[in-house]
């Protein structure tokens, strides 16, 4: 995407923010286009270490194989599930966090009964 188009985009679809503000300039900003470990590209190919990914781009970095690997998995099984109901990708999880936590963070399960 090239910048005028962002720029026209920025102005007509998106809610206008003060200059000063958190989002202020957005379109003078670079325009991200792809990403790849601890690394974002913007459309003119200049590459930037990636701090304002948040959480999930600091910890586990861009496209790593393992989490991609399951994000595809995840897709083709079972891609949202209610709350209200048991299913396998979260029971398997609470499985492996009773191992890994310290007993006080365990239930106490049929022992409380």
């Amino acid at each position: 995407m090239d910048r005028q188009t962002a720029r026209e985009i920025i102005a007509n679809a998106m809610i206008p923010t003060e200059g000063t503000s958190y989002m202020g300039g957005l379109e003078d900003q670079p325009i991200l286009a792809s990403s790849s470990g601890s690394i974002v590209i913007d459309t003119e190919g200049k590459q930037y270490l990636d701090f304002q990914s948040g959480q999930m781009g600091a910890a586990l970095g861009h496209q790593h194989p393992r989490i991609v690997r399951r994000i595809t998995e995840t897709m083709h099984t079972l891609l949202h599930a209610t709350n209200t109901m048991p299913n396998v990708p979260r029971l398997s999880l609470h499985a492996k966090l009773s191992e890994l936590l310290a007993r006080p963070l365990q239930t106490c399960g049929a022992a409380c009964s």
